[in-house]
């Protein structure tokens, strides 16, 4: 969303500077580390490194996923029990991974207290026995990588609330009251004011939950006292949810329970006769390792000279500081030029999964060649945004961009940009007519599908998992697939605890069966692949692009984006939007990037401003009646106008319109002229609830 500006009062000058200020000092840190992707194989010295490596990770796949259901089961028979949860952060996770592992006698023993007793009981209690496993898994020498894991866990549990909190108090206030059948029908009877007023009114009881005010109507006195009872109980709020959200997320754990299992109930309450006993969808309130397939671990000096150096471990270990070349140079070869990237230096850290890996470069500047390079974090300001609208920028902004080459782009689902110059060209057909063509690019979802060969791999992943058998104890054979399956009889997300038990017993046991299977490189090998083709297909983008709209290093070109995927839109049965990730490529590239409010480009004719229709896939001329479209939900790529020099209707590409739209109203910006009428947001008139005639009018139209 743009920022809000209020332009009856100038903003002060020094506060502007202080912004800039803290915006550059966090583009700053975000330019202090690289990372480079490659294959482990590639930069290893030998095969039996792989092998050793591959065990670690495993171990701490297995660990990680342990680690995750132990966390849910204990918590919620914690809050049971006592009407609370305990804190979710390092040390908790730390304690958790220490009581169903072991190792050695060697080295420092942990410290028991109050809670560590408590874990305990918990394990020998309730979770060893369905742990599905022989012997405690042994993390000897692995230490140093669970620190890393901890707090990689802890940092999920405190970014999972931080970003769908929020959105999960807008989920039950929507599923309360029905909003989605509400809309369909407000919709089908025409009731576009009664539906104004009833999605506004939510939008105002949301605001009121989580800012704790009161401007809702009273009607919806019963649901926030039905929100303080159900799911704050007795909750204490510190100023409002929203503030204890952005300060301290994992405060609001409890909330987040109350909801999941409110939301559980009420989705069983409005399920169809027809619909019972399939899976409902519920608030999540944990996140879970549901994945079998290894994840990443963090290599560093002190893990290689544990578990890989081997006679000279004890040698390097008493003087880390100066031998941090022997011990990287004895497992990888130091001297390729991965290791190596201008102003940049490599910071003694690699990831991996056993067959692709990252290395991690730290600039020069931040560079400690005697001992570890740590670099305090820095938070995202609340002001910064990555890419600017175009309707917030200053004078001098624009007066740069002024003297640029502008391309409009159009975003879409299907089709991943549609970007035109705006200029047109002759060009002449096979019988000798000639026609004019508009400069276009596009690049779409399904080009995508089949450069980065994702469709394949998914196919070839899911053959594998059906054609690899596992025999049960009574002789039967299922396959991966259909061991899986069996997990689809309780939910996992429900907070219900006997749901949440009987969840994770079947899952560790199917876990247990299945666990080799997922060893097999083929998975990470395809995903590695994945990664490889995704780059390839970016550069193509890329270079395609820059011949036909030119190249940034000789000319500055400013490429103004439709916010489509910066208000997350989201359609079922279509793959997520590559938004803000294909704003970041062209930016890689040298091109200046901004944003503009695209209200209305698809649906009216550009620099003309008659609405267009749905094209139903004919050709054929026929009386076609003005429809109001739904820019969101037109399916079709095509769209109808009556021309004036033809009788028939002409069809003009939906993004095409688009785009061509965008690139207008992004020069009437930077021009500063005004926009044309059909191009300027549609803005209610707040009037009296009897005199409905003008409640949708638009300003400066009678």
């Amino acid at each position: 969303m743009p920022v809000k500006v209020n332009l009856k009062k100038a903003p002060d000058k020094k506060k502007i500077q202080a912004i800039k200020a803290i915006n550059e000092k966090y583009i700053d840190y975000k330019k202090i580390y690289k990372t480079v992707k490659v294959s482990l194989r590639h930069i290893v010295r030998n095969e039996k490194i792989i092998v050793n490596i591959n065990e670690m990770v495993h171990t701490m796949n297995k660990i990680i996923i342990h680690v995750y259901h132990f966390i849910k089961l204990y918590t919620l028979t914690h809050y049971q029990d006592y009407d609370k949860v305990p804190v979710i952060d390092k040390n908790f996770v730390v304690r958790v991974i220490k009581t169903f592992c072991e190792r050695d006698n060697r080295g420092r023993s942990f410290k028991e207290n109050n809670q560590m007793d408590d874990i305990n009981l918990f394990h020998k209690t309730y979770y060893k026995g369905i742990m599905n496993e022989e012997n405690n898994i042994c993390y000897t020498g692995l230490s140093q990588l669970i620190d890393y894991q901890a707090t990689t866990i802890a940092t999920a549990f405190n970014n999972h609330i931080q970003e769908h909190f929020e959105s999960f108090v807008n989920g039950l206030v929507n599923l309360y009251f029905n909003k989605e059948e509400k809309v369909k029908n407000y919709k089908s009877q025409n009731k576009h004011d009664d539906l104004g007023d009833f999605l506004n009114q939510l939008k105002v009881l949301k605001s009121d939950l989580l800012n704790d005010t009161n401007k809702s109507p009273k009607k919806y006195d019963k649901f926030k006292m039905i929100f303080k009872t159900e799911i704050l109980k007795n909750f204490l709020i510190k100023k409002s949810l929203k503030s204890m959200l952005d300060n301290n997320p994992l405060s609001l754990m409890i909330p987040l329970i109350n909801m999941s299992i409110y939301s559980e109930k009420l989705r069983l309450t409005l399920q169809k006769e027809e619909d019972k006993g399939k899976q409902v969808k519920i608030i999540t309130a944990f996140p879970l390792a549901r994945s079998c397939i290894p994840r990443y671990i963090e290599l560093d000096s002190k893990l290689l000279c544990l578990n890989l150096i081997g006679k000279k471990s004890t040698e390097y270990h008493t003087n880390m500081s100066n031998n941090f070349g022997n011990i990287w140079g004895e497992i990888f070869k130091m001297r390729l030029s991965v290791f190596h990237k201008r102003g940049y230096k490599f910071a003694r850290s690699i990831s991996t999964d056993g067959v692709a890996c990252s290395i991690l470069f730290i600039r020069e500047d931040k560079y400690k060649p005697d001992k570890k390079c740590i670099v305090h974090q820095i938070k995202k300001p609340r002001c910064y945004t990555e890419f600017e609208y175009l309707e917030y920028i200053d004078s001098d902004q624009k007066k740069k961009l002024s003297k640029m080459r502008i391309i409009g782009i159009d975003p879409r689902k299907k089709e991943l940009l549609h970007a035109t110059n705006g200029k047109t060209k002759k060009r002449t057909k096979d019988n000798g007519k000639t026609f004019r063509k508009t400069d276009e690019f596009k690049y779409t979802q399904k080009q995508r599908d089949h450069e980065t060969r994702s469709i394949i791999y998914q196919e070839r992943k899911m053959e594998f998992k059906q054609n690899t058998l596992i025999n049960l104890e009574n002789g039967i054979q299922l396959s991966i697939e259909q061991l899986e399956a069996k997990l689809s009889k309780y939910n996992s997300t429900s907070c219900d605890l006997f749901t949440a038990f009987n969840y994770v017993i079947l899952k560790n046991i199917i876990n247990g069966m299945i666990m080799e299977h997922y060893k097999d490189e083929l998975y990470r090998k395809l995903k590695w692949y994945s990664f490889i083709n995704r780059q390839k297909s970016e550069d193509k983008l890329i270079k395609e692009f820059k011949t036909k709209f030119g190249d940034p290093k000789k000319e500055d070109i400013c490429l103004v984006w439709g916010d489509f995927c910066e208000n997350g839109n989201y359609m079922k049965g279509l793959k997520s939007s590559k938004g803000i990730g294909m704003k970041r490529i062209f930016k890689r590239a040298g091109y200046y990037n901004y944003i503009v409010n695209e209200a209305n480009t698809s649906k009216y004719l550009y620099n003309d401003g008659r609405e267009l229709i749905q094209c139903r896939g004919t050709r054929t001329p026929m009386a076609i009646k003005m429809l109001t479209i739904n820019k969101m939900g037109s399916r079709h790529t095509a769209k109808r106008y009556n021309s004036w020099k033809s009788k028939s209707p002409e069809i003009i590409s939906r993004d095409l319109n688009g785009s061509l739209n965008i690139l207008l109203k992004a020069k009437c910006i930077i021009l500063n002229k005004e926009l044309p009428e059909y191009l300027k947001m549609r803005q209610r008139i707040k009037t009296p609830m009897s005199n409905r005639t003008t409640r949708h009018a638009l300003l400066g139209r009678s």
